[in-house]
């Protein structure tokens, strides 16, 4: 089950495999651990990706609210339950802002070759 003592053991012995393999392949061991938190949605590409989701469903006045609404407590109050209601898109914008920074700044400025991934 996802969170118990028999999972946390399972995700611990996936990353100890991984470390282990990458030293006996001379990859040195892990120089660099980094989290990141998808708990930031006021990216305007993942408003932007919303609002088009909603348009054409019943949803699509609170994603006009989201864009127009007349004051910040409307415009807070409608992301937020579109966020509640997209959460699949919310992590797959996630996942991809993720992708893409370790292709670019990861590899780039950090020089990382391997790398691990864990959501």
């Amino acid at each position: 089950m996802r969170g118990s003592d028999g999972w946390w053991r399972s995700r611990k012995h996936e990353v100890d495999s991984w470390v282990t393999y990458h030293i006996e392949q001379k990859h040195g061991p892990p120089s660099l651990f980094m989290t990141f938190s998808c708990a930031e949605y006021w990216w305007p590409d993942l408003q932007s990706l919303l609002y088009q989701r909603c348009k054409g469903t019943e949803q699509k006045y609170l994603a006009e609210t989201m864009i127009n609404g007349d004051t910040d407590k409307a415009r807070i109050k409608a992301k937020r339950i579109l966020i509640d209601s997209y959460a699949a898109i919310i992590e797959e914008f996630f996942q991809l802002r993720v992708d893409n920074w370790m292709e670019t700044i990861g590899k780039d400025i950090f020089n990382i070759n391997h790398y691990y991934l864990r959501f």
